[in-house]
């Protein structure tokens, strides 16, 4: 759910002329997997440990890494 708006996001922010662009991209990563994290909180009713750190929170940390790798290699220096 987060991979439309992250590629929407870095196509958006290529007209400008980021500092560190790396971390430009992983800011707009978490920005989409906050967003996309969000819709699928409101839906999962399960609490357990286990679940929320694979299900919730690697997802947020795969699409940081995901836009930084983005962000290095799309927006320019």
């Amino acid at each position: 759910m987060a991979a439309p708006l992250l590629l929407a996001l870095v196509v958006i922010r290529r007209r400008s002329d980021p500092v560190h662009p790396g971390v430009t991209g992983a800011v707009l990563g978490i920005t989409a997997g906050v967003a996309a994290g969000a819709l699928v909180d409101l839906w999962c009713p399960i609490a357990h440990l286990p679940h929320v750190l694979l299900g919730h929170i690697l997802p947020l940390v795969v699409a940081a890494l995901v836009g930084a790798w983005a962000g290095r290699r799309l927006l320019p220096p």
